[in-house]
């Protein structure tokens, strides 16, 4: 027993040795592969990263989340901008009807974050927004909290291109599929970012139904939600008074 203790620990103390292991092991398991994809990109090795991910979203088509990031060591990583439209390709045919997996949404959001940052140029905002739109499609991202993240996803993308509508929209459906009071906060910012204080107002009446039961989170809730209200409230009041008459 000290010896199967010894080896196990020993072998988890070495997470990329473990990885390598269990990949070879498994080699028609995609869950493993993917493993020991992140821990070369952990070494700095994205050669051997983009080439096992790309092997293994071809064998197995039903897992988006690997031709994402397949997708992603090509679009963000010097060297691959010629297989981009392939596997651009290969994740728009997949993304409607693939497995679900929160990976696929993390790295719909990482591209996001490194466009903003001015890499991945070889996507377009286009491109995020069709990648985004068809996951809202998939039966298997209809639950709350994954179209909430989807349309957060979206209002970044809609607020990048300074549009207010598409912002709010997607926040409000953000808010619809899991009411949270972060993001309550962000429509009413969106809203007064565009001199919307009475929709701002509007909403903050509507976010109060939303309001937790639990006594401390609802306490929360209703006092941000009064902070906001009573700032926009002083706002309009002074922008009353000085009107001139």
């Amino acid at each position: 027993l000290t010896v199967v203790l010894w080896q196990t620990t020993s072998l988890w103390g070495q997470p990329f040795v473990a990885a390598e292991i269990w990949a070879s092991r498994h080699p028609a398991s995609p869950r493993a592969q993917q493993f020991l994809g992140r821990h070369y990109m952990l070494l700095g090795e994205v050669d051997k990263a983009y080439t096992l991910l790309a092997r293994t979203a071809a064998d197995n088509p039903r897992h988006i989340d690997l031709a994402m990031q397949a997708l992603q060591l090509a679009a963000c990583h010097a060297g691959r901008e010629v297989k981009v439209q392939q596997h651009l390709a290969q994740v728009n045919a997949r993304l409607a009807n693939g497995l679900f997996s929160t990976a696929a949404i993390e790295v719909l959001s990482i591209l996001l974050n490194f466009r903003q940052q001015g890499r991945c140029t070889a996507l377009s905002d286009a491109d995020l927004h069709h990648m985004a739109d068809s996951l809202l499609s998939n039966p298997a991202y209809q639950a709350g909290n994954a179209r909430h993240l989807l349309h957060h996803i979206k209002a970044q993308l809609y607020r990048q291109q300074k549009s207010l509508d598409g912002t709010v929209r997607h926040l409000e459906e953000a808010f619809n599929a899991r009411p949270e009071i972060g993001t309550a906060v962000l429509i009413v910012g969106t809203f007064l970012s565009g001199g919307l204080r009475e929709d701002a107002l509007a909403f903050i009446a509507r976010a109060r139904s939303y309001a937790p039961t639990r006594p401390v989170l609802r306490t929360q809730w209703m006092s941000l939600l009064d902070q906001l209200q009573q700032q926009i409230e002083a706002q309009l009041s002074k922008e009353r008074a000085d009107r001139p008459i």
